[in-house]
């Protein structure tokens, strides 16, 4: 099955309470470019009997999601970075967040739609990250010169286990339409 492009991220707000998972403030989250997923897996641990390799233990022990996204807007700012308490005021129309002493980036819950393809016949991943939390991100631009260029946000999060008896770290889930895959996400992060 091969992949044809990248839809509809969501962010939640994430929260535990005696290994119950549930997550707040769920929204729509800009328009996605690209979306990388590198793991950290522990290293192999071998146990050894009768002169050979008889069993052997690895799993997933990290991961940096890396979201590139079209525009990153100040309420998804304030909601990613955990800004709240020094929301400034401007002239006009106009809306500022301050990044302070207090900007504390939460554990969020993440999800994102994979449009595929095989033997003609679409398909739908949704790929949910229960647990991740996005650093703060440098800046660049540049001025207007002949031509116009676009600039884009760069995002990296730290993907974590959640705090289930399970772990859980990533999901992937399969619908025939795009709407389905959405609506799977949106009840993952509690969306109404």
């Amino acid at each position: 099955m091969a992949s044809i492009g990248l839809v509809k991220p969501f962010v939640a707000k994430y929260a535990e309470s005696s290994g119950t998972i549930s997550y707040t403030s769920g929204q729509r989250f800009a328009k996605a470019i690209e979306h990388e997923l590198e793991l950290q897996n522990a290293d192999p641990v071998i146990l050894y009997a009768d002169d050979g390799a008889a069993e052997s233990m690895s799993g997933f022990s990290s991961g940096t999601l890396t979201l590139t996204i079209d525009n990153l807007s100040i309420a998804d700012a304030a909601l990613i970075f955990g800004i709240t308490a020094d929301t400034i005021t401007t002239p006009g129309d106009g809306t500022g967040i301050a990044f302070d002493d207090d900007t504390n980036p939460p554990y969020l819950g993440y999800g994102i739609i994979v449009p595929m393809i095989k033997s003609g016949t679409r398909s739908y991943r949704a790929i949910f990250l229960p647990k991740i939390k996005f650093t703060l991100p440098g800046e660049s631009f540049q001025t207007k010169g002949e031509t116009v260029s676009f600039g884009t946000s760069e995002l990296s999060a730290t993907v974590v286990r959640d705090d289930s008896t399970k772990h859980q770290w990533r999901y992937w889930a399969e619908f025939a339409t795009e709407a389905l895959a959405e609506s799977w996400i949106k009840s993952k992060l509690s969306i109404t």
